[in-house]
């Protein structure tokens, strides 16, 4: 704008009448004169931010590097810190390691590979079948994908996850780093910009946020907390909303389930602030009946910060419905969880103990602060109110940690079986708080009680070696001699920062050992969560992906209906999400438990949260409509032709000819299938494909071998209950079960040990020798082809557990081909012919019904989101065979659109912009609003400057009525020495930026063990 532009919309402000307190922003101290300048309410109706915006003239870029540009360097020195703990972990280019561990390693990373599809417009962000027979992908995407860092994976190519996981950890560090130093420039008036970097540093680098790295959607709720709490005082003070809104939004909607913690802390923070700042420095406008307006603003705004994030927190609740929300029973009675000693170490550095059930809280968040924190309480120049509320909400978060039904209803009404204590990040950012406020203030206190306070430190260390922790994680002399050196070493170096000649270099220094310290402990962190549960290998996931790419792109390239697809090699239970593969394995916390049940009732592997593909058999593939087999060593079927092959041989497709469609024409009998009915899952098959065909007699497509002889060797067997059991005797030797049999027709053989208590066992049929674990041996087993009239042995060794086999059912099957061969061709004549590049969430087709009002009947997994319109006409969709989608059709040809869209998500995009409608009109219409009178004197702080916004940049005043220190230049920590001494120009902008392969030792996966 020209400068006489700028004269018709702004003005300047007489000293006098610059703020109730007369602040100066170039001081930050009140009394000071004033310069400020502010919109002219009366000559335009826009709010301030968009001048702003327009106004290039003033170069806001130079104000804001000179003003809060040195929060950059904290980001930076944030990033090559953990720059420096991937060369410690050797990640590439420094060696073959990776920042993948636990569920990243067995989950996160392959929804990543899914949303880099997305992004790359090859796969549906609602729906995918590459999860456990296909399920909506709107859940994954709000538990594990919503952070707007989990974008950046689109601008890598396929194959380069693992680096575009390590560049969001790295920009994540930064910006923990910078919100939080962000946080303490805006709200101390009194600052140090070194001591504003140190602190910075030690939140990024908390216990809890080294830890929980791999858990990286939670680490956004702890980039946003900072601005979250500052809108809170803001609301609380001025009314002001805006920022509250957008980043407790943002918070929700990054990760609702962490969101929630963030939710209940704005609650539990608002009384805290409210009792700690219940004077005038939290009603500076002298409002009356203060807190009840501020409580109602501050639930009329949380709810609006709740409708924009509805579409993720609708759609999320949607997903749980479908089985994790009886994932566990918590027991509600109270207990206590651990001894509070055992807390008290977890301050200290190096005192990591495990993500296992049996771990205790992350709170270490740096020795400065174990110094600090007493200070805070002891020093005169905070309000006893303020320490008040600041103490009552960290005690109630420690007992929260020992008390577990306050722990449960922290998670969600959950109880956490790994990762404990999910919320313990905001104990340490109310201690980093508290630390950075007493260290604003030492050069006013006596020193005496830091050095008495260190002396307890190194006394506590002490004893700490004499109580007998869980994991005795505080007897290793790295922990001990960490903490006393940091002692020490923060001893000698504080009185220099606040009291000494060279205090900038003293300052400097302490940043250096900040920094030394958060290096040190997150590398003990690390290694001690490698030896917990094993960072894989870089080279562990790319060569395995990479080696089977090319046939799962060839065999998808070559056929482009819509078919599902499997193969009998595993990196782990994901793999698909990252070819982009339709099939039935899959492990996600947003399980689909009716889904799971149904795989497990017929014959695969499935059990808590999770399924896979360890090999299926003829019948269960077929009906699923697994049309090829990806292998290396072959498939088990000799009628399984080889149809694609990779450039280098290691891989094939085999086509299994008997693959149904994803839906076809049936009989209405189905309807009557339920899995209760019927003992095993061959009696099952044998009853779906019965009555899909409309028989009065269950056909025996797999047959049972009859007149079959056991011969038990080292075993003693006995009846327990309907079962079968053979234990193990005492002594060496063989411990083993013989089946001998023969059967009529050459064929394929299957055995199915029917059992509730499935236990591991090697199964031996001729050259084939298959060592499975407990929940593996629950599924048919393929044993492959068997001669005719042969006599042929299959045997069971036992492992140290007994075998319990049902009494009344057959173990051992074959294949009826000639009735496989007429089953498959009569349900084939009535089948969806699927047009050539479906996608998941939209499958269309043409089809031909023989008889009016017959049952189609599908093998996706039912979900009421699925639309189905048959020439045009939506028709209703019912659950069949406890689990399955089907619908009805007349007689004749039809064309047929399946669309996925579920109400949840079209009700709950509705309502998000709706709530960014009313801040965006909120905003816009703020100064017309405020005229209203119910209006101002419910959401306007009565007495406060009328600014023509909701947001301006008056918010580092300091409206407390101390007075400005006299010796404020010779403090060197208090931020007014001078420009030189500490850097600070005054500014006052209130807005912050928007913002296959070698084995090795198997990592662990915490989703993948807890049915353990």
């Amino acid at each position: 704008m020209s400068e006489e532009t700028r004269d018709l919309t702004t003005e300047t402000v007489p000293e006098e009448t610059a703020s109730p307190e007369n602040v100066s922003h170039e001081t930050g101290m009140p009394g000071a004169e004033s310069t400020a300048v502010r919109p002219a309410k009366a000559r335009t109706s826009f709010p301030p931010f968009i001048y702003h915006a327009l106004d290039g003239s003033k170069a806001w870029w130079k104000r804001y590097l000179h003003d809060r540009g040195y929060l950059l360097i904290g980001a930076f020195l944030a990033m090559l810190i953990t720059y420096g703990l991937d060369i410690v972990m050797e990640i590439p280019p420094f060696g073959n390691g990776s920042v993948m561990v636990l569920d990243l390693n067995a989950q996160y990373v392959y929804f990543f590979e899914h949303l880099q599809r997305v992004l790359h417009g090859k796969a549906d962000l609602l729906y995918s079948f590459s999860r456990s027979m296909g399920g909506e992908f709107m859940g994954i995407y709000a538990y594990y994908l919503a952070s707007p860092f989990s974008y950046l994976v689109g601008l890598f190519p396929e194959g380069a996850m693992q680096e575009a996981l390590t560049t969001i950890f790295l920009l994540k560090s930064g910006f923990l780093a910078y919100t939080f130093g962000w946080y303490l420039h805006k709200t101390e008036t009194v600052k140090n910009r070194i001591a504003v970097i140190a602190f910075s540093i030690l939140y990024a680098f908390t216990a809890y946020a080294v830890v929980m790295q791999h858990n990286t959607m939670w680490i956004d709720c702890l980039i946003w907390l900072p601005m979250v709490t500052y809108g809170i005082e803001q609301l609380v003070k001025y009314g002001k909303f805006r920022m509250f809104v957008i980043f407790l939004s943002l918070t929700v909607m990054s990760n609702f389930y962490i969101g929630w913690m963030v939710c209940i802390y704005v609650a539990l923070y608002y009384f805290a602030y409210s009792i700690g700042h219940g004077d005038r420095s939290g009603n500076p406008t002298g409002e009356k009946n203060h807190f009840l307006k501020s409580f109602f603003r501050i639930g009329v705004w949380s709810l609006v910060a709740i409708a924009i994030s509805m579409v993720i927190i609708w759609t999320a609740y949607y997903s749980l419905q479908f089985g994790k929300t009886t994932f566990s029973s918590p027991n509600w009675k109270p207990t206590f969880r651990f001894d509070f000693a055992y807390l008290v170490g977890k301050f200290f550095p190096g005192t990591y103990d495990t993500v296992r059930p049996e771990g205790l809280p992350f709170v270490y968040c740096g020795v400065l602060s174990l110094l600090l924190v007493p200070i805070y309480f002891m020093s005169s120049k905070f309000t006893n109110r303020e320490k008040i509320g600041y103490g009552l909400l960290s005690v109630f978060l420690v007992m929260s940690f020992t008390i577990s039904t306050a722990d449960i209803f922290w998670h969600g009404f959950q109880k956490p079986n790994w990762l404990n204590y999910r919320y313990s990040f905001l104990l340490c950012f109310l201690l980093l708080v508290m630390a950075y406020k007493a260290f604003t203030a030492l050069d006013k206190t006596s020193l005496k009680p830091l050095v008495l306070i260190g002396a307890g430190l190194t006394g506590v260390v002490f004893w700490l070696q004499t109580v007998q922790f869980p994991e005795d994680n505080f007897k290793d002399a790295n922990s001990v001699l960490f903490s006393l050196i940091c002692i020490g070493v923060y001893l000698a170096l504080i009185p220099l920062c606040v009291r000494g000649k060279s205090r900038k270099i003293a300052s400097v220094v302490l940043l250096v050992a900040v920094c030394a310290e958060v290096f040190a402990n997150g590398v003990l962190c690390i290694q001690d969560l490698d030896k917990d549960v094993v960072y894989t290998h870089y080279s562990y996931y790319n060569d395995y992906n990479e080696g089977i790419r090319e046939i799962m792109e060839t065999t998808m390239g070559e056929d482009r209906t819509f078919y599902r697809m499997e193969k009998n090699t595993m990196r782990k239970k994901n793999d698909a999400f990252v070819f982009g593969m339709r099939g039935i394995a899959g492990s996600t916390s947003t399980l689909n438990q009716s889904t799971l049940d149904f795989l497990d009732s017929i014959g695969y592997s499935a059990a808590s949260h999770w399924s896979y593909y360890y090999t299926g058999s003829i019948l269960n593939d077929s009906l699923l409509g697994i049309k090829y087999i990806a292998s290396k060593d072959g498939v088990d079927y000799d009628c399984y032709p080889e149809a694609f092959t990779d450039s280098k041989g290691s891989y094939s497709a085999y086509l299994n000819p008997y693959a149904l469609s994803i839906a076809f024409g049936a009989s209405e009998k189905i309807q009557d299938y339920h899995a209760k009915d019927y003992p095993n899952a061959v009696d099952r098959l044998n009853a779906i494909y019965s009555m899909l065909l409309g028989s009065d007699e269950i056909l025996e497509i797999y047959k049972p071998v009859h007149h079959i002889s056991r011969n038990a060797v080292g075993l003693t067997h006995g009846f327990s209950g309907d079962y079968l059991k053979y234990s193990k005797t005492a002594g060496t030797g063989d411990h083993k079960v013989t089946f001998t049999f023969t059967v009529p027709v050459a064929s394929d053989l299957v055995m199915y040990i029917g059992s509730e208590f499935p236990r591991k066992a090697t199964f031996l049929y001729g050259n084939k020798e298959l060592t499975m674990e407990e929940v593996e041996t629950k599924r048919i087993i393929s044993l492959g082809h068997v001669d005719p009239n042969v006599p042929q042995n299959v045997i069971v060794e036992l492992d140290d557990s007994n075998l319990y086999v049902l009494n009344d059912c057959e173990v051992l099957y074959y294949v009826d081909y000639p009735l496989l061969e007429q089953s498959i061709e009569k349900l084939r004549s009535q089948e969806l012919v699927t047009d050539p590049g479906c996608r998941d969430g939209k499958i269309t087709g043409r089809m031909h019904i023989d008889k009016d009002n017959t049952r189609v009947f599908t093998t996706i997994a039912y979900d009421a989101g699925w639309r189905i319109y048959v020439d045009g006409k939506r028709v209703e969709t019912e659950m069949t065979a406890d689990a399955l989608v089907s619908f009805r059709a007349d007689a004749g040809d039809h064309t047929v659109v399946m669309k996925y869209l579920p109400n949840c998500f079209v009700f709950g995009l509705l309502i998000t912009i709706a709530g960014i409608a009313v801040l965006v009109l909120a905003c816009v219409f703020w100064n017309r609003l405020t005229k209203l009178r119910w209006f101002s004197v419910l959401f306007v702080a009565q007495g406060a400057p009328d600014t023509g916004s909701p947001d301006e940049p008056e918010e580092d005043a300091d409206f407390s009525e101390e007075e400005p220190e006299e010796d404020a230049g010779e403090s060197g920590t208090d931020g007014e020495a001078s420009d030189e001494e500490t850097g600070e120009d005054g500014s006052a902008e209130a807005d912050p930026p928007e913002a296959g392969t070698d084995p090795e030792p198997e990592p662990v996966a915490s989703e993948e063990k807890r049915e353990d």
